[in-house]
Formats: structure tokens, sequence, C-alpha cells
């Protein structure tokens, strides 16, 4: 990491389009990674992935990095604020944050198109809502104890969401083109199928990884894609 942090030192411009880091790393780790975000941030990146999938062993042995407080503090302030704005594109994956803290992201990053976040322990809850978001994709993944998204965003052209069964909330969608739902048992209830299916009609592709029953066949059938 030493090297990462070297490079990083050497760069002397103002703004980078692309911050990407995709390293197989734990908490133990965390105040390299935090320095990271913090530069990530700072450059004015568009681009910004924060890949911490461990190549060998599920969890990491240590623990998951956890987006730092001080990492929060520093967004929230006006030199974050003026700074954060040029994002455009964010990816978590294996990195604990916050409903708080995306949403942040999403209501403070004007520019924000595309959101995706995977494996994150600490996502409970989260809005993806305003009617001048510029979000154009959200995606979703294995955010194992996430109980309910909302999601009123008219500029969503594709939504996926691959975990487990949540409570979803869909309203005002009227570009979404692109849905992938799919996940472990009871994704196939209708709790998670059942919000979209009045969209159903205005996509161009819809893919679902889900058990087939009575409840997924049904709402195929109201949605006018079965005829009999």
């Amino acid at each position: 990491m030493c090297w990462v942090n070297k490079v990083l030192e050497s760069h002397k411009s103002l703004s980078v389009n692309e911050f990407i880091i995709v390293f197989d790393l734990d908490d133990s780790h965390e105040s390299n990674i935090s320095h990271w975000v913090y530069t990530a941030i700072s450059k004015r990146a568009q681009k910004f992935e924060l890949n911490l999938f461990p190549a060998l062993c599920w969890p990491p042995a240590s623990g998951i990095y956890e987006f730092s407080q001080g990492c929060y503090d520093y967004l929230k302030s006006p030199c974050g604020l003026s700074r954060v704005k040029s994002l455009r594109f964010l990816y978590f994956d294996t990195v604990n944050v916050t409903e708080e803290i995306l949403e942040f992201f999403i209501n403070n990053c004007p520019n924000l198109d595309d959101l995706r976040v995977g494996r994150s322990d600490n996502l409970l809850r989260l809005k993806v809502v305003g009617s001048l978001l510029q979000l154009k994709c959200l995606h979703i993944d294995h955010c194992n104890n996430l109980e309910e998204l909302e999601i009123s965003c008219p500029s969503l052209l594709s939504f996926k969401y691959f975990g487990p069964e949540i409570k979803l909330h869909v309203k005002n969608v009227p570009q979404l083109v692109d849905v992938l739902i799919g996940g472990g048992h009871g994704i196939g209830k209708g709790k998670v199928i059942g919000p979209i299916v009045n969209y159903f009609p205005q996509l161009k592709t819809l893919e679902l990884h889900v058990e087939l029953n009575e409840v997924v066949y049904q709402l195929f059938r109201a949605s006018g894609l079965i005829q009999l």
C-alpha cells in the first residue's frame, strides 16, 4: 500500500477523472483506505470506485471497512461539499456505509447518474427520492441487512437489485427500461416484484432470478405479460 500512497503524493493535479481502488483489504487498513477516500473527494473525482471484495475468503478475516466518520465530516464541510459535486459515478463494494452517507451523496451530487452498492452490512434503509435527481442507474447487490428501499426518481433508467426480501416502494420512474431482480429465499413472494409490476409494459429488459411460484405467475398475468 505504500506504493499507492506514493503515487497519490506524486500526483499534483487538482482533479482526476477516475479514482478506482480494487484491493483485497479489510478494516485493519482503515487509515490507508480513509486516506484514499479523502483523496478521491479532494481531487474532485468524477468516477469513484472503492471495491474491497476479498479474493479468497468471505467475510474478510478482520472485518469490513467502515466509511469513517472523519471522511463523512469532511464531505459535509464547505470544502468537501464544493468538491464532491463533480461526482458522476459512485461504487462501494464490501464497504460498510449507512443510509445517511449514501443519501448525502444522492442529494448533494447534482451530476451523480450511477450509484452502485454491494455487500454493505450497515445499510438498513435507503431513499432515492427527488424530482431533480439525475440518477440513471441504481444497483444494490448483496446488502443482506437491507430492509426497505424507496425510489422516486424521474431520470432512472436502470434498477438492479439482488439480495434478501425487502420492502420496496417505487413510483415516478417514467423512464425506467432495465430491471433485474434476484436473491435468496422469499424474493419471489411479491414484495420486491409487486411494486414494479405497473412498469413492466415500458421495460426493454426484465431479468428475474427468483423462484417460480403462483405469486410470481399472478403478477405476470396481472401485468399482461402472460396472456391466457
